[in-house]
């Protein structure tokens, strides 16, 4: 009777797994620590980015602006076509309004320079016209030295 109550309990109690099963486990843990450890390690050290990013152009507010009034030039290209624009120059206080105002001929002769040697093509599009504004930016804080123009504004803008 003891055997059948000894086969009984046997019957009833699994098995503990074997050692080396638990082994197994134990290793493939500890690699999988280690293959994490390793990518991470070669993500800080290869592929992340490496100091600051590079700041954007930073652009001032605008708080004042002043008009040049409009112009009108014959556009670069074999067709006859002409542009009529209003020009404001966006600055960051109004206190070189006065100053800046005195230089208004030189500024205008700058932008008909500017506009009349441009593509039609590039002045119909919208980023044509945002890239001939950072041209004209470009040249008034070089050529007249106006360090302060933040910005150009086409107040009107007509082509024929």
């Amino acid at each position: 009777m003891a055997d059948a109550v000894d086969t009984a309990v046997a019957a009833e109690i699994p098995a503990a797994p074997s050692k080396g099963r638990g082994r197994l486990i134990v290793v493939v843990a500890a690699a999988l620590a280690l293959l994490t450890g390793l990518g991470g390690a070669g993500w800080f050290f290869f592929l992340r980015p490496h100091g600051a990013p590079a700041p954007a152009h930073v652009e001032e507010e605008v708080r004042a602006t002043l008009s040049l009034g409009s112009l009108v030039v014959n556009m670069k290209g074999e067709a006859r076509r002409y542009l009529r624009a209003s020009v404001s120059l966006g600055l960051p206080s109004a206190s070189k309004l006065k100053e800046i105002e005195e230089l208004k001929p030189q500024l205008l002769d700058l932008c008909i320079a500017v506009l009349s040697s441009t593509e039609a093509e590039t002045l119909l599009s919208a980023k044509g016209r945002e890239e001939v504004k950072e041209a004209l930016v470009q040249r008034i804080r070089k050529e007249p030295g106006l360090k302060d123009v933040v910005r150009v504004y086409f107040t009107e803008f007509v082509v024929q």
